[in-house]
């Protein structure tokens, strides 16, 4: 930010800033708790405590379970973007607006929310954790965060700064999710950064040892993975390989959206 010798130019720069962001307050942080390897925490939305999946693989912002659109009485419209999930086909994505949401000191008024036809609910039977919210990328990217799953908190505005041993990803938004390049079997690949992941997974065009290793600027990343078809990522990402939470909770993971990188500083 340019900052005037005048004190009305400073005024005026700080009322643009005010005027521009007035959904964020000062942030604090959030409680989380880890249930089939997936980080879960509470926001509340129209003052109701609901459930989510903290999902940096989700390229929406707040998705909500169309389940709970329906108790809300939601006026939902259909929208020309549509979703796919490991086997299923392709489902409409629908819009809301809730008139209230907050997480972790975070609050916005009128909050756009996207609702895909029992979509959450198939993944609460899948994993057995009932939730009725998703925070993706499009919300938790915006600012930037430590997610320390040791402690279990999520915080948001604390700066990664200097540690000892930290490996530093650089990632690129496609499709609006953190995309990073790695080489694996001397082939440059793509990896999606994904807390959504229980675990890493790998497609089998890639590699068929479950078992691989990511060089990340010169730095291995050692990525114990499922072998999937990841087809259905491949095709709007570029992605051949999810990094996921049984590698990423050895960590203590900081995001940095103005410099587009991820820093995994080792626990302990």
């Amino acid at each position: 930010m340019s900052v005037s010798r005048t004190n009305g130019r400073i005024a005026l720069t700080v009322l643009a800033i005010a005027v521009m962001t007035p959904q964020f307050a000062i942030a604090a942080g959030a409680s989380i708790r880890f249930q089939a390897n997936l980080p879960f925490a509470d926001c509340r939305i129209n003052g109701e405590r609901v459930v989510a999946l903290l999902d940096t693989g989700s390229f929406r912002s707040v998705q909500v379970s169309s389940s709970y659109a329906s108790r809300l009485g939601l006026s939902l419209a259909d929208t020309a973007r549509q979703s796919t999930r490991y086997g299923s086909s392709a489902k409409t994505i629908k819009t809301g607006t809730v008139a209230s949401f907050e997480f972790a000191g975070i609050q916005r008024n009128q909050q756009a929310v996207d609702v895909i036809d029992g979509d959450i609910e198939a993944i609460a039977r899948q994993v057995g954790v009932p939730f009725d919210a998703i925070l993706g990328w499009g919300f938790l990217g915006q600012r930037p965060f430590r997610l320390d799953y040791a402690a279990g908190r999520i915080d948001f505005d604390v700066p990664a700064g200097d540690s000892a041993g930290a490996m530093t990803l650089r990632y690129e938004l496609i499709n609006n999710v953190p995309v990073v390049t790695a080489t694996i079997n001397a082939a440059t690949v793509k990896l999606l950064f994904d807390t959504g992941a229980p675990i890493c997974n790998v497609d089998p065009s890639l590699s068929d040892d479950p078992h691989v290793q990511a060089n990340v600027t010169g730095t291995i990343l050692d990525l114990p993975c499922r072998l999937k078809d990841l087809t259905a990522l491949r095709q709007p990402t570029g992605a051949s390989a999810v990094i996921g939470n049984n590698v990423l909770e050895r960590y203590v993971v900081f995001s940095d959206p103005t410099r587009r990188v991820i820093v995994l500083v080792p626990r302990g």
